[in-house]
């Protein structure tokens, strides 16, 4: 995974060390975070999505990673996860965003785990007051603001497009049988959210679905988030590519 002039995931997760049996060891721990932080930042939430993720992407990750030992299970990640120094991850990690984030014009903002955690929009309150713009997930952590989210959604779907102001941008991929479809929509109208002042200056929320199928099997999920970022197609864009490549780091 190359990042030209910074730092790779590679180069930051050799620091730490591995706490597992060496006798027992099947896959590289370096491959292993390197894999599971790619598939996160594009959209992973759980160990399983971490697993298809891998086996999806598999051809393109052994550009960058040895993946000697094939394709490591949802147990395998769980484990290490389980087992691996929290506080060197969150290190490691840390100075690897700090390497790149130069290169796109954008700098760190410094939430501790207590800020992270509170209920509301605490965390949107702590961006934006270092003056920096915020793309949240709104999930289970939030069900009120989902579910409102969710009832806008249907009610959208249920009436003629025209009539509700939106920005929508789509993208389609096909690659060795697969034909995967992503469509993003972004709102403005806040005023049909659950609580919309508790996120400070949030401007817009999105709904992103995305639709594979392989064969005749046909699957789809759908993911929420708010923005302080303006409604325009580039907004689209940006969760659009977010959703389709990890990134090379």
């Amino acid at each position: 995974m190359e990042t030209a002039g910074r730092l790779r995931l590679a180069d930051v997760f050799v620091s730490i060390q591995d706490p597992r049996q060496a006798a027992k060891v099947e896959h590289d721990l370096v491959d292993l975070l390197a894999v599971a932080v790619n598939a996160v930042l594009v959209g992973a939430d759980t160990f399983v999505e971490i697993e298809l993720w891998t086996r999806e992407k598999l051809e393109w990750l052994r550009d960058y990673l040895r993946l000697t030992d094939g394709i490591p299970s949802r147990d395998t990640f769980g484990r290490m996860f389980g087992l691996i120094d929290a506080e060197q991850f969150e290190a490691a990690f840390r100075r690897w965003v700090s390497s790149i984030l130069p290169a796109l014009g954008a700098e760190i903002v410094a939430i501790d785990g207590k800020t992270s955690r509170r209920s509301g929009g605490v965390g949107a309150t702590a961006i934006q007051d270092r003056g920096a713009d915020y793309v949240l997930a709104v999930k289970d952590n939030q069900p009120k603001l989902a579910e409102s989210i969710e009832d806008f959604w249907h009610s959208f779907r249920a009436h003629p497009v025209v009539h509700t102001p939106h920005s929508f941008a789509q993208t389609v991929e096909k690659d060795r049988g697969r034909l995967e479809t992503r469509r993003c929509y972004v709102f403005d109208q806040l005023e049909c959210l659950d609580q919309p002042q508790q996120w400070q200056g949030m401007r817009c929320f999105a709904v992103l679905e995305s639709e594979r199928a392989i064969g005749d099997k046909t699957t789809g999920e759908r993911r929420l988030y708010i923005s302080s970022l303006a409604v325009d197609r580039s907004l689209n864009q940006r969760f659009l590519s977010t959703s389709a490549h990890g990134p090379r780091g």
